[in-house]
């Protein structure tokens, strides 16, 4: 069994090397171990085979060669935007001034906006629309704005004013206002203070003037002010305490007042009170020097 599939084998290897045109034959492999020889009946032959079909030859694959490529296209040109022509320089036209009436401010809720703000806007808002009084200047003079007064009552109130502007800055503010009423007798809260300021502060910044303070007593003789008010109070007050300096000056300050009335131009006879003043101040200074001649003479001789 053993020696035929050596000699199919070697059949087989001889047609392929027919076939493939004498090819050198392969060195002869050793025969296999014999197998051990079985018991039974000897297996029938196979028939022999023919010789084997030829390989169909190997077909060779051609690459087609790509066509040929012609010179290269010139690629087109970027168009670019035609750059800004610069602006001619001329001289700088000037800006017309906005014409036409100012807007008109909103008007504000008295709950969202402090009273003294509320009443500088309507202020602002009278005087555009030309109802409200220019503001007064600070330099000014009482004797002219104030006729109803007399000179010397003007003076004794600008003497307490002087007094009671301790930062000698001309003007009464919130704490030196505050001092004031207590010194008279009648204090007065926070708030109050305030109020008192606000009702004769014709420049909204807070403090009395001289022209201010003025106006306190030009209101309280007019009865421009509420009874239980603190500028009553201050102009009452006010009026004690000059009478109250003496005597002699309550008594000038009626005697004034009376010859007023009785004269035809009551500035022209306060004038003429202050001549007599300042002609008798002169007499008495004389005097005064020569006595101390007199006295220099006795002690040289």
């Amino acid at each position: 069994m053993a020696s035929a599939e050596l000699a199919r084998k070697l059949q087989r290897r001889r047609l392929r090397e027919e076939a493939g045109g004498g090819a050198p034959e392969a060195p002869a492999r050793a025969p296999p171990n014999p197998e051990p020889l079985r018991r039974g009946p000897p297996a029938p032959e196979s028939p022999a085979r023919g010789p084997l079909a030829p390989e169909p030859p190997v077909k060779e694959l051609t690459v087609p060669e790509p066509p040929a490529r012609g010179p290269r296209a010139p690629e087109p040109p970027v168009r670019r935007p035609p750059a800004p022509e610069p602006p001619v320089r001329g001289p700088p036209v000037p800006e017309l001034p906005a014409r036409g009436p100012p807007a008109p401010e909103s008007p504000a809720t008295p709950d969202s906006v402090d009273p003294e703000l509320s009443a500088l806007l309507s202020r602002r808002r009278d005087m555009q629309a030309g109802g409200a009084r220019p503001r007064r200047p600070r330099v000014f003079n009482p004797y002219t704005e104030f006729p109803e007064f007399s000179r010397r009552l003007i003076r004794d109130l600008e003497n307490k004013f002087k007094l009671y502007d301790a930062g000698r800055d001309g003007f009464i503010d919130l704490m030196e206002l505050k001092l004031m009423m207590e010194k008279l007798g009648a204090p007065q809260t926070h708030l109050g203070l305030k109020s008192m300021i606000r009702e004769v502060d014709e420049d909204f910044d807070g403090k009395l003037s001289f022209r201010e303070f003025l106006l306190i007593f030009h209101k309280a003789a007019a009865g421009e002010l509420q009874e239980d008010s603190g500028l009553m109070a201050l102009a009452k007050l006010s009026e004690i305490n000059v009478a109250l300096e003496g005597v002699k000056g309550a008594k000038d300050f009626f005697e004034a007042k009376v010859q007023a009335l009785a004269c035809a131009s009551k500035f022209e006879a306060e004038l003429r009170a202050e001549q007599e003043e300042r002609k008798q101040e002169e007499e008495k200074r004389r005097l005064r020097q020569a006595a101390f001649q007199e006295l220099k003479a006795t002690f040289s001789a």
